[in-house]
């Protein structure tokens, strides 16, 4: 089946940038994806790339493939998951446009396209794509045998994992169903899409920067960005944010978030000592002298850890000042 579902691929024309009118070239990164995530007997895969690669080009082939290539099964559905309905949309439209002509025969497609819809389903085999956003109401009643959750880390907090969960329990109604998640790298190692990338599934594979990589090396953008050889316009966008994050520390987050995937938020959270100085100052603790004298520390946390430090902080300082501390 992998090989079959690269020269499917391979047969799609790309509809728009550079290469419009060109046949869907399907990269190396891509190629390795296909063959493990869609190896006899894997049910589950994760896939985890820097943004601008070409990840949602790749959601929606799979896509078109589940409705009339080689993933296609008769009544069988292939559900598209996003972090909202809109952001499902984007692949829904890559898939359509590389259907175009196909879909034109409306006696053999039938599409819904409106504000709270997007679905195709080709008529004879009952095989159906469908766009829903990460809302475990919204999960209710699907039997799908293919799930493509695209963006798990962008995914609500608060209901990403009763959706992982929904999700499972409406594959357990098919028989050798497929759960594909693809995105950037979340934050943290508890959510379940890192838990993935970690080995919790039959085929991972991440490309990403790691602790420690100078962010503005190109040699770094390629351990994130494996289409980077590939696309001109890629490196020319990352080069220019870089160029930007390099001044601005409030754009660096979402340079390192997104275009380096290193699993961290993509916006600058207000801080007296960023991350990077403090492993430059961190050293060995000693013990203080039994003779007295303040114990200083430093408090890393915000708002309810805040107050907490306040506390230990008082009740721990020599006589003195205002809260024990030196006047």
């Amino acid at each position: 089946m992998p090989d079959s579902l690269t020269r499917y691929l391979a047969r799609l024309t790309i509809t728009q940038g550079r290469h419009a009118g060109k046949p869907f070239a399907v990269l190396p990164w891509q190629r390795r994806f296909v063959r493990g995530a869609f190896a006899p007997g894997a049910s589950t895969a994760a896939l985890s790339v820097a943004r601008g690669n070409g990840k949602t080009t790749l959601v929606a082939g799979i896509a078109c493939a589940a409705l009339d290539g080689p993933l296609m099964q008769p009544r069988g559905e292939v559900v598209v998951v996003a972090a909202s309905f809109a952001q499902g949309r984007v692949a829904f439209d890559h898939a359509r446009a590389f259907m175009a002509d196909k879909l034109r025969d409306k006696k053999a497609w039938r599409i819904q396209d409106t504000a709270q819809v997007a679905s195709i389903e080709h008529r004879e085999t009952g095989a159906r794509l469908r766009v829903i956003g990460s809302d475990p109401n919204k999960a209710h009643g699907l039997a799908p045998h293919i799930v493509l959750a695209d963006e798990p880390a962008q995914w609500d907090e608060s209901k990403g994992d009763r959706m992982r969960a929904a999700l499972e329990t409406a594959m357990g109604k098919i028989e050798n169903s497929r759960f594909v998640a693809l995105g950037t790298r979340p934050i943290g190692e508890l959510h379940w899409f890192a838990k993935m990338l970690a080995g919790g599934c039959d085929y991972a594979q991440s490309h990403a920067s790691a602790p420690g990589d100078k962010p503005f090396q190109r040699r770094t953008w390629a351990k994130a960005n494996p289409s980077l050889r590939h696309m001109p316009d890629l490196g020319d966008a990352i080069a220019r944010e870089a160029k930007t994050a390099k001044t601005d520390g409030s754009l660096l987050a979402a340079f390192q978030a997104l275009r380096l995937n290193g699993g961290t938020a993509d916006t600058e959270v207000a801080t007296l000592l960023d991350a990077g100085t403090w492993e430059f100052i961190e050293g060995p603790a000693e013990r203080p002298h039994d003779g007295g004298g303040a114990v200083w520390g430093l408090d890393l946390g915000t708002s309810a850890a805040h107050e907490r430090g306040r506390g230990v902080l008082a009740g721990h300082g020599r006589p003195g000042g205002p809260g024990g501390l030196p006047a």
